[in-house]
Order: structure tokens, then sequence, then C-alpha cells
């Protein structure tokens, strides 16, 4: 699927039609923290897999995971110059600047084969996870403002999403005065994580990582990966910098939100919020009053998960999940009403 966790992730339809009225649907997934792909690559699969079948037979669904910007692996230089300098310091994106470089990643996205190679797809499926969901519903803003001829029919399911007051989280209270006041944790994290454990084996390393966290198999080979990589720890830290001054109150209006016109029984989500119980990067009383400012509205629902599915769900619950999802992508993308 991706030669390395950081490697956005397509996965084409299961039964790919070759009819020229098929409807080509995207589903793009937009990671948590830290923003690579590979620790969703389970979770994807199982998706896929799970998807209903269309009625019309004619619809395709294209998924992919895209890596958050400042997280993909530099370009190495096949023949460097003898006496070159070093590759400048990549800048780091603040959340805005995320959000547009994500937008025009997207906007960018085309049919990649068939009749219709090249065209735009007919529907877009934002998905996000923790931060990814705050990302997702700031994508959904700025495509909400562009010309209808330019963007297609939008829609997103957020799963355990960080979107209001992360600051004030059981987490967040912990992280939040230690980013802000010792402003070089990022850069000394980084640099200890990359010199302790870049010489140590592999397998050795991805064992170690399994044996500590609990991951599974293939989520232990990404951390290793990750803790491995020249930037990614460091990135990691700055970007939960970002997200506990960034994710504060509900700033997002009609645009996302839609109106506060009470919904109509029946007729399929436009935003699917999953919360998780207990989620220590949620305060819950900002949860609940979001849930009853904003919920059962505009196309808006919500959902508290019960299985007791934690936070990082991609880690070792990636098929749970999964059966959940697929069932609300057939509902809001396929019209396939959920049993």
């Amino acid at each position: 699927m991706c030669a390395s966790p950081a490697d956005p992730i397509y996965l084409p339809p299961l039964s790919p039609s070759t009819a020229a009225e098929a409807k080509h649907h995207l589903l793009v997934f937009l990671p948590g923290n830290p923003g690579y792909p590979g620790y969703y690559a389970p979770f994807l699969s199982a998706l896929r897999t799970g998807l209903p079948a269309s009625p019309s037979g004619e619809d395709a669904v294209h998924i992919r995971c895209l890596t958050l910007p400042g997280f993909a692996p530099a370009p190495t230089d096949p023949q460097p110059q003898p006496n070159s300098p070093p590759s400048p310091q990549t800048s780091f994106l603040s959340l805005s600047e995320t959000t547009s470089a994500l937008l025009t990643t997207i906007l960018g996205l085309r049919i990649p084969s068939g009749p219709r190679a090249g065209e735009p797809h007919d529907s877009l499926t934002l998905l996000g996870h923790s931060v990814g969901a705050y990302l997702a519903l700031s994508v959904l803003s700025v495509l909400s403002q562009l010309p209808a001829t330019t963007r297609a029919t939008t829609r997103a399911i957020l799963l355990f999403p960080t979107i209001t007051d992360i600051a004030q989280s059981p987490s967040g209270a912990v992280l939040a005065p230690l980013l802000r006041y010792v402003p070089f944790v990022p850069e000394l994290t980084g640099l200890l994580a990359r010199g302790g454990l870049y010489p140590l084996p592999r397998p050795w390393l991805e064992s170690v990582v399994g044996a500590i966290t609990g991951q599974g198999s293939e989520a232990a080979k990404v951390t290793s990966e990750f803790l491995r990589s020249k930037e990614g720890v460091r990135r990691a830290l700055q970007l939960a910098g970002e997200e506990m001054v960034g994710i504060a109150e509900d700033v997002w209006g009609e645009e996302v939100w839609g109106t506060d016109v009470e919904e109509e029984e029946g007729k399929p989500a436009r935003l699917m919020l999953y919360f998780g119980r207990n989620d220590h990067f949620v305060d819950e009383e900002k949860r609940d009053a979001l849930m009853a400012k904003r919920g059962g509205k505009g196309g808006v629902r919500f959902e508290i998960d019960e299985a007791g599915i934690p936070h990082a769900f991609c880690l070792n619950h990636s098929k749970e999940i999964a059966e959940k999802v697929a069932p609300w992508v057939g509902e809001m993308v396929l019209g396939v009403k959920a049993g």
C-alpha cells in the first residue's frame, strides 16, 4: 500500500467500474498526530472491504490517506556533491498553513484511470482522526467558500475528534504548559530520540516498542520508523504545541455546521462525529456542550463510543472502527440505508 509509513496511501475501488456514467466518490483520510498514514493502513483496508455494495453497481469509491504536511521524509540526493552545504531545515507549518496545504492537495486529486481519468470526483468525504478531524473541518470551511463548479458534494466523518478546547482536556492540561513555557522541548526530544534510537536494529526496536506500548506488530513498525526519522518527533511535538494553542473555542459557523433547523427523520447525515468515552484528549464538559448546541441540526450527528476503544484506535482497534464507519459511508455516500 505504501513503501514507507510516512507515504500517502491510495486504495482503488475493489470493483472498479469502466462505465463512462459511473459515479466516482473520493474518501480522503487526514491522520492524527503524528501524521503518518502507515498507522491507518489496516483501518483503511478493513473499511474498503466492509463497504456495502452500490445499489446501482455504478459507484466507485476511491480511498486516500494523506501525509500531514511536515511529516513526509525529505528526498535524498542519490549523488550528493562534495562539500555541499546541508539541506536547510524545513519550516514548520501552523494549523492554518497545514489546512491550506491539504486543501491544495485535495483540490488537485483526480480520477486516476478509466474513461473519466483526469476528471474531478463526483463527491468528497473527509475522514479525520484527532487533530485530523480539526483539519477536516477547517478544509470543509474553506471548501464551502469556493464556487460550486470547483467543489464536489462534501461530507465528513470525524473519529475521536479534538476540535475544541484541547488544552482543557486531561492530557492537554499537562502538555500545554510544557510546550508553551519550555520552547526547546520539541528540538531536544527529537534530537535525543533520533540520536539514541537510530543506531538500533529495526527488529529490535520494533520488539521493544511493541512490548512497552502494547502496540500490534504493524503499528510498532510505524512507531519505530517515526522514532528513527530525522524530523518526526520534533515535528510531532511542534504540532502538539500548535494544537494546544489553536484548537480552542468552536470557530465554525453555518458553512460547516449548517443551519439550526431540526433535521428530517431518516435523512443521511452530512457530518458524523464519533467521540471516545473518557478520551484523555477531550474535555467532556465542552464535548457535551458542543453536542447540545450542534447535534441533530444541519445534518450533524454525534455518537459516543460504548466499547471502551481508546483515542488511538488505529493501534489495536482498526477493525472495530472500520465496522462502525463502513455503514456510515454506505449511507452518506452510496445511499445504502444502515441497518
